[in-house]
């Protein structure tokens, strides 16, 4: 007896594609994950970058403040420190406060550039202004109507402190020749348009 085998053949049933769909989804998904990742750690570099950059701005206010602190203490004796040097020294305040972030005010006009405005090893360029704290220039401190801040040098007996009016609190050099009060202004411009703008008030 001869027996015959069958064979069915069914159809290859149809595929939705829905596995398709999902991992185009992930792959979607991973991939915006992905350029999160990179934009995040790119702006992290950038803002690590310009804190860095304004640290050395900052660190370059020290050089000009000492270099100006200098500049007094080589020009104490004698009547140097009464009269305008500008760029660099003005032996009064002006009439209303400046405003010091503003890189057109007039100010800066009387600021000197050190090393002929030549950038340091750190692309930073560094400017200072001294201020005489007087309230006229180019006359002595206890000349005319001036008034000058003012301190008695240490080692009197009358008090460490004067008026701003000449002559009023000490009479006939009983307090020797005062110190009086210079304000320095340093600022430094760097890479990224980082400035740094630092002012140290000093008795001499």
């Amino acid at each position: 007896m001869i027996s015959s085998a069958r064979t069915s053949l069914r159809a290859p049933s149809r595929q939705s594609g829905i596995v398709l769909v999902i991992a185009l989804i992930v792959l979607v998904a991973m991939t915006l994950v992905a350029i999160g990742t990179l934009r995040s750690v790119d702006t992290s570099n950038v803002v690590a970058g310009n804190l860095g950059f304004k640290q050395a701005t900052l660190n370059g206010t020290d050089q000009a403040v000492e270099t100006a602190f200098r500049y007094l203490a080589a020009n104490l004796t004698g009547p140097a420190l009464q009269n305008d040097a500008k760029p660099g020294y003005v032996s009064s305040v002006p009439a209303t406060e400046p405003n010091w972030t503003d890189p057109t005010d007039g100010v800066w006009n009387d600021a000197l550039c050190m090393n002929n405005c030549q950038p340091d090893a750190n692309g930073n360029t560094m400017y200072y202004v001294i201020h005489r704290m007087c309230s006229i220039g180019n006359l002595p401190y206890n000349g005319g109507a001036n008034q000058c801040h003012m301190t008695v040098p240490t080692g009197n007996n009358s008090g460490n402190s004067m008026s701003v009016n000449p002559g009023i609190p000490c009479q006939n050099g009983e307090c020797g020749t005062p110190q009086l009060y210079y304000r320095i202004t340093a600022k430094v411009v760097g890479p990224r348009n980082s400035v740094s703008i630092v002012q140290a008030v000093i008795a001499i």
